[in-house]
């Protein structure tokens, strides 16, 4: 999570009016928001996996949401991989697939002093490649999975009352949530408009949102990274460290 994000973190009071707002929606959109801007805003769940979202990660009876490493998508056309999928396949394949210039220099520091002909060199050069790179056919059967291997993870959803109850009445609605990921976005914009909310509110705020909470109720650092997904401690510390800051500003201004 970015420190933009984080800046863009919800007060209790905007909070609130976004939940008004969200009611205010026509059916069966009042519902959809709702649900997107609790679990989003107090669960700290990412856009990706509410669009995802399935009744059979739910468990009722242990209150917890189970972020799977990996759940079949199929909510594009046909039952195929939706959009939201396929640009996070084709951006992996970018990102992790070796071009040959940087199979080429790999193999250069593979052999170190060995002086290879330059045919010899592409040809190990492109079996790395070979051993190394993915199609966007086998990036796509990995769709869906978090957007880093800590997403995979065990959400408690009874953090709040209004919340458990919004998880609980997804489940009997629903299999999976109705839209596609363009429509997580969507009704936390109209939840916003509808509120007349003077603030920057997207999906990934929310998330801040409700790290910023869990943080403020001393929700240890280590804690706060399994629940939130993250990679990395320093960012969990940072929330930490805010919350501290903030209590530390208002103990002072009794005393002033």
């Amino acid at each position: 999570m970015t420190d933009h994000s984080r800046d863009d973190a919800l007060t209790d009071r905007q909070f609130e009016r976004l939940l008004e707002g969200a009611r205010q929606l026509p059916e069966p959109r009042d519902f959809e928001a709702r649900f997107v801007v609790l679990v989003a805003g107090r669960l700290g769940l990412r856009g990706g996996e509410i669009a995802h979202l399935s009744a059979d990660w739910i468990d009722e009876d242990q209150r917890v949401i189970s972020i799977p490493e990996h759940d079949p998508c199929t909510k594009g056309k046909d039952g195929g991989v939706c959009g939201y999928c396929r640009e996070r396949a084709a951006e992996h394949v970018d990102a992790y697939n070796l071009s040959l210039d940087e199979a080429t220099e790999l193999v250069d520091e593979e052999m170190g002093d060995v002086d290879l002909p330059d045919q010899k060199i592409e040809e190990l050069a492109r079996e790395r490649m070979d051993e190394h790179n993915i199609s966007l056919e086998d990036a796509l059967a990995e769709r869906w999975e978090p957007k880093t291997s800590n997403g995979a993870r065990t959400i408690p959803f009874d953090l709040t009352a209004r919340t458990q109850i919004a998880v609980e009445r997804f489940a009997e609605r629903y299999d999976v949530f109705p839209k596609a990921r363009v429509a997580v976005n969507r009704r936390v914009s109209e939840a916003a408009s509808a509120a007349d909310l003077d603030a920057r509110v997207y999906p990934h705020a929310l998330r801040a949102t409700a790290a910023n909470q869990m943080a403020m109720n001393d929700v240890s650092a280590h804690s706060l990274l399994a629940l939130m997904g993250w990679s990395d401690i320093e960012t969990a510390r940072a929330y930490i460290k805010a919350s501290e800051e903030n209590a530390a500003r208002e103990i002072r201004s009794k005393f002033r």
